[in-house]
């Protein structure tokens, strides 16, 4: 003879279940708060994207940008035409809302302002830096990465605080001063002992320097591009090193030599990647391109 459910074996079954909904429910809970946060990380960088595209196909002859207002709730993003936030067509403007669960909490960008904006002719920003974004109700937070090339990206530019790149054939420098009048390029090959050192005035335009020459040590040609892809108020400087099939594993110090003093850019390792530290006078970040 078949018996029923029990009261107790009742209870005891929809506990159970109850529990199993209410984990089910928090996890989907949990996935879509992250999901709120990834979705509009990937929003943002689109718009980015978008905002460079934009400048580079030159479109209504103008640069566009992104603007973060930190004012409004929800915070908002603008992606707008023009040379600046301020100086802006309005007409033009994109605003992009965030969720109401979703905020700026920190933005890092060269020139202390809440706006990057594309050159033409590159792509590049002189805006280059980071965002934050912060998930309220799981305390999450995402970073978004812009380049001085333009790029958009997840990931730092090299690895924080180590002031290092291996791969060094074409690297930017911020250095944090303007190189405007200086004399001298300075190469210091150490374990040939030579140095090498070139009068920069030729090289100068008003708005630029762009040099490009080599070197043979030990048999070995060395060739430098070093040109700035900003010169005032804040020097991006751009140095391209070739590493000659492998066989360029010369340690090499660069400097600048301006109002008489020696300041150390950039330091090159002497194995085949001839891997590239940041010198004592780089200020700010160095970039791989």
């Amino acid at each position: 003879m078949k018996k029923g459910f029990s009261l107790i074996e009742f209870l005891i079954i929809f506990g159970v279940l109850a529990i199993v909904f209410l984990l089910s429910i928090t996890v989907f809970s949990t996935l879509t708060k992250k999901s709120d946060l990834d979705a509009t990380r990937d929003n943002i960088i689109s718009i980015f994207n978008l905002a460079r595209n934009r400048t580079l196909a030159s479109e209504q002859a103008s640069r566009y940008g992104i603007y973060f207002d930190t004012s409004t709730s929800p915070g908002q993003y603008v992606l707008f035409k023009g040379d600046s936030y301020l100086l802006r067509d309005p007409v033009f403007d994109e605003i992009h809302i965030l969720p109401p669960n979703i905020e700026v909490s920190q933005i890092s960008f060269n020139g202390s302002t809440n706006e990057v904006v594309f050159n033409r002719l590159d792509g590049n920003t002189f805006n280059f830096g980071s965002i934050a974004i912060h998930s309220i109700r799981t305390n999450e937070i995402k970073d978004i990465y812009i380049y001085s090339s333009g790029e958009i990206s997840n990931y730092p530019p090299s690895v924080p605080g180590s002031g290092r790149i291996v791969d060094s054939r074409h690297v930017h420098f911020d250095l944090g001063w303007s190189m405007a009048g200086a004399t001298t390029l300075k190469f210091n090959f150490v374990n040939a002992g030579r140095i090498e050192q070139i009068s920069m005035s030729d090289f100068f335009s008003p708005t630029g320097f762009d040099w490009e020459g080599e070197f043979l040590i030990n048999n070995v040609i060395q060739h430098f591009i070093i040109h700035t892809h900003q010169l005032d108020p804040v020097t991006i400087l751009c140095i391209h090193r070739d590493r000659n099939e492998g066989k360029n594993n010369e340690e090499v110090y660069a400097y600048i030599i301006q109002d008489g003093t020696e300041k150390e850019i950039a330091h090159y390792d002497d194995d085949q990647l001839a891997t590239v530290n940041k010198g004592i006078y780089v200020w700010n970040q160095m970039e791989i391109q």
